[in-house]
């Protein structure tokens, strides 16, 4: 399975002729995508293009999959030790409330359950194109994960050094990250133990998994290991 439609150092995506990115990421995509996504992946390739330019250190993945429950992160910047996770909504003019648990929700998945990402910090990153300008507010959500920053299709680049300047941390190796197994964090399964010992499968199937948090996740990974 392809972890990521499009995988590069910033350098060279900077460096690469737009249309040749947009051939790469749709050759990768099994689903043929519709018009309105292509659209939004060049809308996307003309952003980051201008954002990431002071961040040629980096690696930038386009559509990184989550392959336990099947969604992607729209793009993943990994830079100066720090997992950036860009969900772009593209002609939005506001900041769903949807969209800023959808992002949250990436960094709780990766950080329970992504064995190279526990422990690391994760910064998810919320941008509607059209929506105003906020300040930068960077707070600390739960441990490893960043409250999810608000912005439009400016500031990103900013956002993220101002981010990396509070927050300095040790590099990491990239391949070993984006080829990551997933694997449940020690706490989630004490957690699990504590919470499910006596449970039969088909009681914790009926319990809602549907509710942002770990432990709705866990439940799903629970029914899946367990059949």
């Amino acid at each position: 399975m392809i972890r990521a439609y499009y995988s590069s150092s910033v350098n060279d995506f900077l460096a690469k002729d737009d249309y040749a990115i947009f051939g790469e990421i749709t050759s990768n995509d099994q689903f043929s995508a519709e018009d309105l996504q292509k659209n939004t992946w060049k809308k996307e390739i003309e952003i980051l293009k201008r954002e990431l330019r002071d961040l040629k250190d980096g690696h930038l993945l386009f559509e990184y999959t989550i392959p336990r429950i099947g969604n992607r992160i729209d793009n993943i910047v990994l830079y100066n030790g720090i997992i950036f996770l860009l969900e772009f909504k593209v002609g939005e003019n506001t900041y769903p409330s949807y969209a800023i648990d959808q992002v949250t929700d990436y960094a709780l998945d990766l950080s329970c359950f992504h064995k190279e990402s526990h422990n690391k910090p994760l910064v998810p990153i919320l941008i509607c194109t059209k929506a105003p300008c906020k300040p930068h507010n960077i707070q600390i959500m739960k441990e490893n994960i960043l409250e999810a920053y608000c912005c439009n299709e400016f500031g990103i680049g900013e956002y993220i050094n101002a981010v990396c300047k509070k927050y300095p941390q040790a590099n990491f190796n990239v391949d070993a990250w984006i080829n990551s197994i997933y694997m449940p964090t020690p706490t989630i399964i004490e957690a699990a133990q504590a919470l499910y010992m006596g449970h039969n499968v088909e009681e914790i199937s009926r319990n809602d998994a549907s509710a942002k948090n770990p432990f709705a996740l866990l439940q799903v990974f629970l029914v899946q290991v367990k059949h």
